[in-house]
């Protein structure tokens, strides 16, 4: 039987900053995290990151996932990485844990991986698109990429699409700043943008 293009391989890891998160569908790439302290608040974050992506908290592949193979016991604390599919380190997910690692120690890297991001409306697409190609040591404004999209007045619309952003890091949402230089939103962790545009030395 044909995998449905919607169900997502999940993954939990360790990089030097912390723990981390990512799932992906046949599509690519559809919910990424960011760094944290422990495992189990790697597996929340990443179900909060997968459900941004899609349009209705508890849609059917959202609930599909969490009930196969008894994957509820993600939202659980647990002290070992967590890997439900076990072929996925030859594919997707594999080329996203070595870059993160690369990334996280410090190397310039490139996150030149497709992302999944059906569940979005199609301005948030362009606009994570957009951002996504920012490359690593640079910045952009909202008002920047407002204006690749051929809508220079759109620049709120396109902070609020930032803010849904599924996959950080592989969309560098982070390297989206304010015209004047500040450094914006970011869900509310304004620290680490700061720590990771002054790792890729963005900031002058």
């Amino acid at each position: 039987m044909a995998e449905n293009e919607s169900a997502a391989h999940l993954h939990l890891f360790q990089v030097p900053w912390g723990w981390m998160g990512v799932a992906a569908t046949a599509m690519g790439l559809a919910a990424t995290t960011l760094p944290c302290e422990a495992p189990a608040q790697a597996a929340r974050n990443l179900l909060r990151s997968l459900r941004r992506g899609r349009r209705q908290r508890g849609d059917a592949p959202l609930a599909a996932i969490l009930a196969e193979r008894g994957q509820l016991a993600l939202a659980l604390p647990t002290a070992q990485p967590l890997d439900l599919a076990p072929g996925v380190r030859q594919g997707l997910i594999a080329r996203f844990v070595e870059q993160a690692q690369w990334y996280f120690a410090g190397s310039h890297v490139a996150f030149d991986l497709p992302v999944d991001l059906r569940g979005l409306s199609d301005f948030q697409r362009r606009a994570l698109l957009a951002a996504k190609e920012v490359p690593y040591g640079r910045t952009a404004s909202y008002s920047d990429i407002a204006r690749r999209m051929g809508h220079p007045r759109a620049f709120r619309a396109v902070g609020n699409a930032m803010a849904r952003n599924p996959t950080p890091l592989v969309v560098p949402c982070h390297r989206i700043i304010a015209a004047d230089g500040s450094l914006g939103g970011f869900g509310g962790n304004l620290p680490l943008k700061r720590r990771l545009l002054e790792l890729e030395g963005a900031l002058r």
